[in-house]
C-alpha cells in the first residue's frame, strides 16, 4: 500500500548494467541529462567515491590566533573637532565620535588600551538624527554617539596631530 516504507531485501538486487553494450549505456546516459535539465538540473550526485578522496587530500586546516593593532579600533571612530571640545581640551577633557553601541566601561577600557591614560571620568551624549533637506528631497543625517573623557592634570593625549 505505501511504496515508501517497502522496502527490498537485502539479498534481493537489482541486475547490474555490466552486460549491457556500450551504445545502451550511452543512450541511459542522455535520457538522464535530459531529465534532469527538465527538473532544473539538480539531482544527487552518485559519485561519493570521488569527494572522499578529496577530502583525504585536503589539509585540515590550523587556526591561528589573530591579533588586533588596537582594542579602541572597532570603538572610537574619530576625535570630535570642534570649537567646544578645543575649549574642553584645556580642561583635560577630550571627545570623541565612538560607536552607537559603545557604553562607558569599554569605551574607558579602549581609551586606555590606545593612549596608556587611565580616564578619570567618561560622560556619553546620544545625539539623535536630524531631518535635511538635500537638494529638493529630505533626507535624514543619521544618529551619533559622542564621548567626553576626563584625563587627569598634565596628561598630554596627542588628538590633533593630522587634523
Amino acid at each position: 500500500m505505501f511504496k515508501l516504507f517497502n522496502k527490498q531485501p537485502k539479498n534481493k538486487q537489482e541486475p547490474e548494467t555490466k552486460g549491457k553494450p556500450k551504445a545502451a549505456e550511452d543512450k541511459a546516459d542522455s535520457t538522464d541529462r535530459k531529465k534532469s535539465a527538465q527538473s532544473g538540473g539538480f539531482e544527487k550526485r552518485d559519485d561519493k567515491k570521488k569527494d572522499d578522496e578529496k577530502d583525504k587530500e585536503r589539509k585540515p586546516v590550523v587556526a591561528t590566533k589573530t591579533v588586533t593593532s588596537s582594542r579602541g579600533y572597532g570603538i572610537f571612530i574619530r576625535p570630535r573637532v570642534s570649537e567646544k571640545a578645543a575649549h574642553a581640551s584645556a580642561d583635560d577633557i577630550y571627545s570623541f565620535v565612538v560607536t552607537n553601541k559603545a557604553n562607558k566601561v569599554e569605551i574607558k577600557k579602549a581609551f586606555l588600551e590606545m593612549y596608556k591614560i587611565k580616564p578619570v571620568s567618561v560622560r556619553i551624549v546620544n545625539m539623535p538624527f536630524l531631518a535635511k533637506m538635500f537638494g529638493k528631497n529630505w533626507g535624514v543625517r543619521g544618529a551619533w554617539k559622542k564621548a567626553y573623557i576626563k584625563v587627569p592634570k598634565g596628561s598630554k593625549v596627542d588628538l590633533y596631530e593630522g587634523v
